[in-house]
């Protein structure tokens, strides 16, 4: 499997990731520990895939660039949609 189409596989479960992640950690302005949770999942996964001999062509340094703007555009629209909230208002701080 190419990046390209790895980087497609991955969005239904960097949403899921996200949610995850977004229930686990609640306090306000953790955005930035969020997100390199998020991302430190995805690598190890990645890292067990390439060990395992699945993702030898991967470029995860490149796959990691596309996850961590998957990861910005997944909570902007959950929080423009209200899917996320903070403290009683829409729109959680990442």
């Amino acid at each position: 499997m190419d990046t390209l189409k790895l980087v497609f596989v991955l969005i239904p479960a960097l949403l899921e990731i996200v949610r995850l992640i977004e229930g686990l950690i609640t306090e306000p302005k953790t955005g930035e520990q969020k997100k390199a949770a998020v991302i430190q999942i995805i690598k190890v996964v990645l890292t067990a895939g390439q060990k395992a001999g699945l993702l030898q062509k991967i470029n995860v340094d490149a796959l990691l660039a596309a996850v961590d703007v998957l990861i910005d555009t997944i909570v902007g629209i959950m929080n423009a949609t209200g899917v996320f909230t903070h403290a009683g208002k829409a729109g959680a701080e990442r």
